[in-house]
């Protein structure tokens, strides 16, 4: 078995989940005073995935941050909303990437054992990894740069070869989906009413994130005060999780990709849907993009389109002399800075 410090760092494994069971940790005691470090440690994991979507830090002993990981799957379970799921999960992942890039070569085999991936050493110096193509492509495909792409690697005897570094950040892509599916399946208990306030708290502030979270792009950010007010109610509408149409999708899609959002910034906007489906989605942004198919990548549809799909709302004076959503957006950005430059 491995040390607590180990089990703590990697708790989603097989031997962590052991190992809490041997010491008989029941998730309904969790108000118990002796576990209030291990309930803190939980809110504050969720509490970082919310806001950050990365998780820091480190309880006062190893078996408290070890227990901590099965409270806030519980947690996080009973709120019932399946992009906190995500986030959390990813959150997670990247917590474990963090401590496998620095690992040596046994351990990151033995994770890979813990996915039944088939991987193994090529040469030591420099250090080469080969990874089955089947477990590669199982886990390059949700990452979007281009050298993750089977054409652009080197394949030997059917293995993909992988940096240590790489390797970890494909486990990492195999650990979120565990998580997930740990929260999912997680079988519901009653809390204690006690818990409740503290459910009701997260629950506020994943809300509360989702409506003030910007869109960044390369170089800044987009400036939400330029775009035009029917890009604005799709974009509010799909922030607080509310479902839109198709046509809906693919305008808001073809407007931010066109202005500059990348994809995965887009993708992280579609995640608040309620039907979120995120190989789906991935493959609509991508095609939108021109990143498959053709190449082409599309544009909005002129405002007489909108109109006509009932998607021109709550239009302004400037609406007035435009006859296009990107064209309402460059130049409503073109008198934002003319502003800014005079106010400073």
């Amino acid at each position: 078995m491995p040390s607590i410090t180990e089990l703590a760092k990697y708790p989603f494994t097989g031997k962590a989940a052991e190992y809490v069971r041997e010491i008989e940790f029941k998730i309904d005691e969790l108000m118990a005073p002796q576990f209030s470090p291990v309930l803190e440690r939980a809110k504050e994991r969720i509490e970082q995935a919310i806001r950050k979507m990365e998780i820091h830090g480190w309880a006062q002993k190893d078996e408290i941050e070890l227990i901590s990981f099965p409270a806030a799957i519980f947690m996080v379970s009973s709120l019932k909303d399946s992009r906190l799921t995500r986030r959390y999960a990813l959150a997670e992942a990247k917590r474990a990437y963090r401590y496998l890039r620095d690992e040596n070569v046994e351990a990151l085999k033995m994770m890979a054992g813990e996915f039944s991936w088939n991987l193994i050493e090529l040469d030591e110096n420099p250090i080469r990894l080969g990874l089955h193509f089947a477990d590669y492509l199982r886990n390059s495909v949700w990452i979007k740069e281009s050298r993750w792409r089977l054409i652009n690697r080197r394949v030997e005897g059917g293995r993909v070869v992988l940096t240590k570094e790489e390797c970890a950040r494909l486990l990492q892509e195999e650990i979120r989906r565990r998580i997930e599916e740990k929260v999912n399946k997680n079988v519901q208990i009653p809390f204690r009413d006690e818990i409740k306030p503290i459910l009701e708290y997260l629950e506020r502030l994943y809300n509360e994130t989702l409506s003030t979270e910007p869109i960044h792009v390369t170089g800044g950010e987009v400036s939400l005060a330029a775009f035009p007010p029917c890009i604005k109610a799709l974009y509010s509408d799909l922030s607080s999780g509310r479902n839109i149409s198709h046509i809906g999708r693919f305008t808001l899609t073809s407007f931010l990709v066109n202005i500059g959002v990348p994809l995965e910034e887009v993708l992280k906007l579609f995640t608040r849907a309620s039907d979120f489906d995120l190989e789906k989605t991935r493959y609509q942004v991508e095609h939108i993009s021109g990143f498959r198919g053709a190449g082409r990548k599309y544009t909005p549809p002129k405002c007489a389109t909108l109109r006509t799909h009932g998607l021109c709302l709550n239009p302004d004076e400037l609406c007035r002399s435009i006859g296009h959503p990107l064209s309402y957006y460059k130049r409503k950005m073109g008198v934002l800075t003319q502003v800014k430059r005079i106010g400073s």
